[in-house]
């Protein structure tokens, strides 16, 4: 099964997300949201997203880490790098939607399907087609 790693910038998103997977998702599916820095401030940060990663991995068959904006994509991209330095293989890092990809994903890991099967697949749906 795969685990997912939800990285925002804002404790209460992350918050939002962990109470809304814990709702939604699977239980058996590995879901962990995290936000802020390390003092509770907006912001994201590395160590935490690779603290993060390394609780869940022994639990999964591998990790898909998404993020909401800009730098938590960028900080999620350099703690992979740093994981895969460690021997850590089979983690990604989806530029999909937070929420829809953490539902998607989490529904897709539940049916037994593989990282790059996931991974395509959330970042290839559109959610909302038009208003």
């Amino acid at each position: 099964m795969i685990g997912i790693v939800a990285v925002a910038h804002n404790p209460k998103i992350a918050e939002g997300v962990n109470e809304l997977a814990s709702e939604l998702v699977p239980r058996e599916v590995p879901v962990r949201a995290i936000g802020g820095d390390r003092d509770g401030r907006i912001g994201t940060d590395i160590d935490q997203i690779v603290e993060t990663v390394e609780n869940l991995y022994d639990m999964t068959d591998g990790i898909l880490i998404l993020g909401d904006i800009g730098s938590s994509i960028t900080n999620a991209r350099e703690a992979l790098k740093l994981l895969e330095l460690e021997g850590y293989n089979n983690i990604a890092v989806s530029t999909a939607p937070l929420v829809e990809g953490v539902m998607i994903g989490s529904i897709e890991s539940n049916l037994g399907k593989n990282l790059d099967t996931i991974k395509t697949k959330i970042e290839s749906q559109r959610i909302i087609d038009s208003w």
